[in-house]
């Protein structure tokens, strides 16, 4: 049942939880400011018949009102946003009053990030 809840994604990339929520519950507004990502979750979108709009956005600086969305959600896509204050905040202004915000990030000090800072260290050394 489309329509039930709106949701909106936030740093989409190429829609992997967005097209999770349209399959699950949900009209999905996607949202990334890389307009090539956008358009490869379109194309993933029509493909699967799902009632999905795409948007390009500012994590930082939402185009949305208040309280718009039942949902808001990111996946290892907002935690990039370089003010992520400001970034947080514009997630909870979206989101309308009893709705839930879900987000999955790697941690700083996650087994991810010690990956991220090993890889890193290891280029660094061989460009060195």
């Amino acid at each position: 049942m489309f329509g039930a809840i709106i949701a909106v994604d936030v740093f989409a990339g190429n829609g992997n939880a967005t097209l999770a929520a349209a399959r699950r519950f949900a009209n999905v507004v996607s949202t990334d400011y890389v307009a090539s990502l956008l358009d490869r979750g379109r194309e993933r979108a029509k493909a699967e018949r799902l009632p999905v709009t795409f948007q390009r956005a500012d994590a930082e600086n939402l185009p949305f009102p208040e309280a718009s969305f039942d949902v808001v959600l990111s996946t290892f896509g907002v935690m990039f946003a370089p003010n992520q204050e400001r970034a947080a905040s514009e997630l909870i202004r979206v989101c309308r009053p009893g709705g839930m915000i879900g987000l999955t990030n790697w941690t700083p000090k996650g087994l991810s990030a010690g990956c991220t800072r090993r890889s890193a260290n290891t280029c660094r050394r061989s460009l060195a």
